[in-house]
């Protein structure tokens, strides 16, 4: 006996919100053989100050968010950076930004990461285009000589 199928339409009206998480799931990097090191992370933002989404605020479009990871389900995130408003106050326009962050010291010999954007404050029209790391594979030294005979 087959089940009946329920269509259900996706709503493209943006609902307000004061607070939001967006979580990935735990990925691995690559095989287990080769640990990665984090350089850094890349973020894609979208601010809009005009009014926030049910048009009931007038004025600047506030945010700050915070962007964390962890390798372990059970661990708390790592915050990594902190992330504030793009306008001064008057403005009124539209900005992107693409933040790209390295870091001084990589974090080093990762296997699995889950990333996480969460709001602090949040005020008006913002949106998150994309996020992600900056990795490579661990290097290990090699004392292998290449002579040539």
């Amino acid at each position: 006996m087959s089940r009946p199928v329920t269509l259900r339409l996706w709503n493209n009206n943006p609902q307000p919100t004061g607070n939001f998480k967006v979580t990935t799931k735990m990925t691995t990097l690559g095989t287990s053989d080769t640990l990665k090191s984090i350089m850094g992370y890349y973020i894609s933002l979208r601010q809009e100050h005009e009014s926030n989404l049910d048009d009931t605020y007038e004025g600047s479009a506030t945010f700050r968010v915070t962007f964390g990871y962890r390798t372990d389900i059970n661990h708390p995130f790592t915050i990594l950076d902190s992330i504030g408003n793009i306008y001064a106050i008057g403005s009124s326009s539209k900005s992107n930004i693409d933040k790209i962050i390295t870091f001084d010291e990589p974090i080093q010999d990762i296997l699995k990461v889950q990333l996480q954007v969460r709001s602090v404050t949040m005020n008006g029209k913002f949106s998150i285009n994309d996020f992600g790391l900056l990795y490579r594979t661990v290097r290990s030294s090699s004392s292998e000589t290449h002579d040539e005979d």
